[in-house]
């Protein structure tokens, strides 16, 4: 029985980039967004309130899950409040997100020892569901640095801060220091201010149903979640898969009998999964249907299916679903 479970970030809820913009990894990846000092890591707000707890029973979570939630137990970290993720989140209409990294000589550098150094693993994941090795490595690349930047969130408290967001003075707080942020941007002041006003306050009663339901998939996790961390978007592992994602579609690749979001077989398997799903064929069209459904972001499904056809030509070998002439 597989130990690990839960979702990749991209079609999160069937929202555009309007409202979420993610699929198994739930969101735009690459560098986190530059930040003004007005945005705090960690919240002075309270991370529990009445709203919080309430939205949660709603749901239908369980009660001795919510207890376990809220729990404050000295041998775990501290329960915060994550401004920051919750700003991310709640802000993305406002973002321009770049992956000019997956251009870089270093990423070529990088993905190619990477190919060589798994090559069975991922021509194993090939076989079994048609997405070639460059592009399960070009995705690793664009999601993680191939695991080098995983995140540092704690997973648990990035969806009870989303589901606390929809209180009031959180959405009062996120708007302010949206304000601060944007103070010297045109776009956002006098109609365009209230505009962004009404998108957050949007986004952070839309979120709640989606971070109720990451947080029902965690409960079936069988791992230590409390311990988990990932991304300010609530994905975790080599491939950035959120909770639910993850419980649907991970494999397990190697045959060790659970699937671990850190094991390059697995997390290769589970990706090829969830693109062949998605939709993945020969057709330059396929893919990048199949690759939009993994993060909502056209520039994403590009960088990845450029990145991979330059690990091709290099190689020597057809990629991208085609074959030799």
């Amino acid at each position: 029985m597989a130990r690990y479970s839960g979702p990749i970030i991209g079609t999160l809820l069937g929202l555009s980039w309007g409202l979420t913009g993610m699929g198994p990894s739930r969101g735009p990846t690459g560098p986190e967004p530059t930040l003004s000092p007005a945005i705090d890591t960690v919240s002075a707000l309270p991370l529990n309130s009445p709203g919080l707890e309430k939205r949660m029973k709603r749901a239908g979570l369980k009660t001795e899950f919510i207890a376990d939630l809220l729990s404050e137990d000295p041998a775990r970290p501290k329960k915060t409040f994550q401004e920051k993720a919750v700003y991310f989140m709640l802000t993305q209409f406002a973002m321009k997100p770049s992956y000019s990294y997956a251009t870089e000589a270093v990423a070529l550098d990088s993905t190619r020892a990477f190919l060589e150094k798994n090559q069975v693993d991922l021509a194993a994941c090939e076989a079994k569901y048609g997405v070639p090795a460059e592009t399960l490595t070009s995705l690793m690349w664009v999601e993680t640095k191939l695991g080098t930047r995983v995140g540092n969130y704690p997973i648990v408290d990035v969806y009870l801060s989303l589901v606390r967001a929809a209180d009031p003075d959180a959405i009062a707080l996120i708007q302010e220091k949206f304000d601060r942020a944007h103070e010297q941007e045109k776009e956002w002041q006098g109609k365009g201010r209230k505009k962004a006003h009404r998108l957050i306050e949007a986004r952070a009663k839309k979120f709640v149903r989606f971070a109720t339901e990451e947080l029902r998939a965690l409960s079936k996790l069988e791992i230590p979640i409390h311990e988990l961390k990932g991304s300010w978007a609530g994905a975790f592992g080599l491939g950035q898969f959120i909770p639910s994602t993850f419980k649907r579609l991970a494999k397990d690749g190697n045959g060790d009998g659970r699937i671990d979001p850190y094991s390059v077989a697995d997390c290769a398997c589970s990706i090829g999964s969830f693109l062949k799903r998605a939709g993945w064929g020969k057709k330059p069209k396929q893919q990048k249907r199949a690759l939009y459904g993994y993060n909502q972001s056209k520039p994403y499904g590009e960088a990845i299916l450029n990145l991979s056809k330059q690990l091709g030509d290099a190689g020597g070998r057809a990629v991208a679903g085609t074959e030799a002439k």
